[in-house]
């Protein structure tokens, strides 16, 4: 509401989830993109429509997280098949009115993605000592009940792929980030994280059809936009309280093998 913000196509493919803002004028950038990138552009450097279809394919190849267009003085009507290609795979699309300022918008972006990354850090530490210290819950129960329903379900899911656990940082927080966009909307009551050679993730208070529905997606999109991984799934059994998360780990650590 702050920005005006439209959604026009893509919705199935947002994730919430964000490594970083850029504005773009062009496509060349785009090659070093990590994934869960948000590009924002005035649309300045597309200015006809086979432009912004390159921009488009290049996103979804790259693995960015959804496309900000600043409508009303490069461009005003969005073409049709830009639409339809972000609708099909699942590329978020939204557009904001060019009175709103984009430094103003990319720097709010920037500070919350910052914000979140430390946030989400001292998160996944919390749940590792749930996990290898589930006795111990004053090392994690007060720290995750401001963003958990403790006392509510909890389960895990383990994603891994051949090698891995041998990957360099950077190379694995790649692959976290592309992951990442490809589960939807769910961060808001779950957290990733990488952890014992395995991406981990916990969702809480998450419906089991709905969790299920959730990696189906996400291995359909891998499979479409990174056809050379092959993802490995583990599924804990659900458990209730936080201090039963082992329990579950376990068992997805089990069903990974």
């Amino acid at each position: 509401k702050k920005y005006e913000m439209k959604f026009l196509a893509g919705q199935n493919g947002w994730a919430n989830s964000i490594s970083w803002v850029h504005l773009l004028e062009d496509t060349t950038i785009i090659q070093n993109f990590w994934g869960k990138e948000l590009a924002v552009t005035t649309g300045l450097g597309f200015p006809e429509k086979e432009d912004w279809m390159n921009l488009a394919r290049k996103l979804n190849r790259y693995h960015a997280s959804g496309l900000i267009i600043n409508v009303g003085q490069y461009i005003n009507e969005i073409p049709e098949e830009l639409r339809a290609y972000c609708d099909e795979n699942d590329l978020p699309l939204l557009t904001v009115p060019w009175e709103v300022h984009l430094s103003d918008m990319i720097k709010d972006f920037s500070i919350r993605v910052f914000l979140q990354d430390n946030t989400d850090e001292q998160i996944a530490t919390a749940l590792i000592a749930a996990i290898e210290t589930p006795d111990n819950q004053e090392a994690y129960r007060k720290e995750l009940l401001q963003y958990f329903a403790v006392d509510g379900s909890f389960q895990v899911l383990l994603l891994t792929c051949e090698g891995l656990d041998s990957m360099d940082t950077v190379e694995r927080r790649k692959l976290s980030y592309r992951i990442q966009v490809y589960l939807e909307d769910i961060t808001h009551n779950a957290s990733f994280f990488y952890y014992n050679s395995d991406f981990v993730l916990i969702a809480n208070e998450v419906p089991e059809e709905t969790l299920y529905q959730l990696i189906e997606g996400a291995i359909k999109r891998g499979k479409r936009r990174m056809p050379e991984l092959e993802l490995c799934v583990g599924i804990g059994s659900k458990c209730m309280d936080i201090s039963r998360l082992s329990v579950s780990y376990r068992r997805a650590k089990a069903a990974a093998r």
